[in-house]
């Protein structure tokens, strides 16, 4: 009698292991939604929890803080975009070094894949250290060619990234996506690029649509022109396995006729739960002299509706933005939103420019965190 319960208690159990796996890979597959997008971001803390994770060997050389930056220019390389893997505690980030362009990945493992991450910095008067265990787990790189990567947006496991050459629009771009299945070891979806001529791909945004004729499907923006260009591509399936699945050119909202909009240094597209898309943007306005310091750090939000015609610009209404109050990164470095899987929750990050001593290959990195209050 003893071993038939003890057989029937290792059931249930394992029904229940079985059950919290299987909703935890739903919730890192499935497309999340935020319930109501006004109120997340009035319920954003816009002061973060300080971060710092460790850099490697391999991290992309050449990206050096003021003052010492400055005298070679090396200051101009840094991170440029950020992004989090849903359901995970792995972030993202897009950098140019001395190089080229890279994808760098970096897994905190000191904080949960789900749920608050606390601080993970400890001080002692002038000197802070944090868990040697969060660190960069994997640099992918891109091209030296195009050696400028821009802003990105992660979506699942899958990370969008622009790659150009500065200031160069005649040169070209390329949109990349890369599969973030296995963050040590990513894997560019090649079938999937979106090849650009006599235009820049400054900030790349992407997501699936829950409404209208094009539902299921997935849309990516590309900002060019400091982002007074937004064009949009769709996709040809809703299966992102489908053989021949790739991305078609939808057509290209700008400010022309519109409204001005910033030269956000990162944008993402979320939706509300009821199917609303939204594209948000992250930056700094009025910067001083270009450099880091000085202006505000703004998210911004607008409305969007895709037309269901090829050709046919789609609708951008301003929705709303949010001052935040950054202490240890910068906007204008890498920006993005999150959103939480499993509750929808709305969260923000953002990253430094440089590592806090670029000339020791193992050193820190510092970001933000910003979650709901």
């Amino acid at each position: 009698m003893r071993s038939v319960i003890l057989a029937l208690a290792l059931v249930a159990v394992s029904e229940d292991f079985i059950a919290t796996a299987n909703a935890k890979l739903l919730n890192v597959l499935t497309p999340e939604c935020v319930p109501d997008l006004s109120r997340a971001l009035d319920r954003l803390n816009n002061r973060g929890a300080y971060f710092r994770f460790r850099t490697t060997d391999d991290y992309p050389t050449g990206t050096t803080r003021p003052p010492q930056g400055l005298f070679d220019g090396s200051f101009m390389r840094h991170i440029q975009g950020t992004a989090r893997l849903a359901g995970t505690n792995v972030l993202v980030h897009s950098v140019n070094g001395r190089r080229g362009s890279h994808l760098v990945a970096v897994q905190m493992k000191s904080q949960p894949e789900f749920g608050d991450w606390n601080t993970n910095v400890r001080c002692k008067g002038d000197k802070c250290a944090s868990p040697k265990k969060d660190s960069v787990v994997s640099v992918e790189h891109l091209s030296s060619h195009f050696s400028h990567p821009g802003g990105i947006q992660s979506f699942g496991s899958i990370v969008a990234v622009g790659i150009d050459i500065n200031n160069n629009n005649k040169a070209g771009s390329e949109v990349r996506f890369y599969d973030y299945a296995d963050p040590t070891s990513p894997v560019e979806r090649r079938d999937w690029r979106i090849l650009r001529t006599n235009v820049r791909a400054e900030a790349v945004a992407m997501s699936q649509i829950k409404r209208g004729v094009h539902a299921g499907k997935y849309v990516v923006a590309v900002g060019s022109h400091q982002l007074s260009h937004l064009t949009f591509y769709i996709s040809n399936d809703s299966d992102l396995n489908a053989s021949g699945f790739r991305f078609q050119e939808q057509a290209t909202w700008t400010e022309r006729g519109n409204f001005d909009i910033p030269n956000y240094q990162g944008m993402q597209l979320i939706s509300e739960c009821s199917g609303q898309m939204y594209l948000v943007g992250t930056y700094k306005s009025k910067p001083l002299f270009g450099l880091p310091w000085g202006g505000k750090d703004w998210i911004d939000t607008y409305k969007i509706e895709l037309s269901p015609y090829a050709g046919k610009a789609p609708q951008i209404a301003k929705f709303k933005n949010k001052h935040m109050t950054l202490k240890k990164s910068f906007f204008s470095a890498g920006g993005a939103v999150y959103v939480e899987p499993g509750t929808g929750e709305l969260k923000a990050y953002a990253t430094d420019y440089w590592p806090l001593n670029p000339f020791k290959r193992d050193t820190a990195f510092r970001f933000e965190e910003f979650a709901p209050k």
